[in-house]
């Protein structure tokens, strides 16, 4: 897929709780379009609560988010502020954040990073170079 992305989406992740942060980041980069995620009961489970924190990283990065009946509602926003997140101790909360940044017009900041060596301890290299292949590091 090539281009800006032009609609919300829909989308109940139930069997794809791992998705959820990363999907609830790429919503948040749509602008001026509501998506909805759904099937958010188990993810609050997991290392953490990824509802709560995936709509904190959302709004951090300047999208409007309800969390009403159990779904995170994402309006969102054309160009992700920057983001400050320091306390970041999940690893896929830390990797959805870090492709979340890479839209924002100037550099964030998300702590030391070593989560990720959880589930891809080749996540920062693995990102640098698909950030330099593209040419779209900021």
């Amino acid at each position: 897929m090539t281009g800006p992305v032009r609609r919300g989406i829909s989308v109940d992740l139930t069997n794809s709780p791992d998705l959820y942060p990363l999907v609830g980041v790429l919503a948040a980069g749509v602008p001026g379009r509501r998506s909805h995620l759904r099937g958010a009961a188990h993810v609050r489970l997991k290392e953490s609560d990824r509802f709560a924190e995936t709509a904190r990283i959302v709004r951090a990065m300047g999208a409007r988010v309800d969390t009403a009946r159990g779904e995170l509602s994402i309006l969102g926003t054309g160009t992700p502020r920057s983001l400050s997140l320091r306390d970041l101790d999940d690893h896929r909360l830390v990797m959805s954040a870090a492709v979340g940044a890479l839209a924002a017009r100037s550099p964030s900041h998300l702590g030391d990073g070593r989560a990720v060596r959880k589930s891809f301890p080749g996540f920062w290299d693995a990102l640098s170079r698909v950030v330099h292949e593209r040419g779209t590091a900021s």
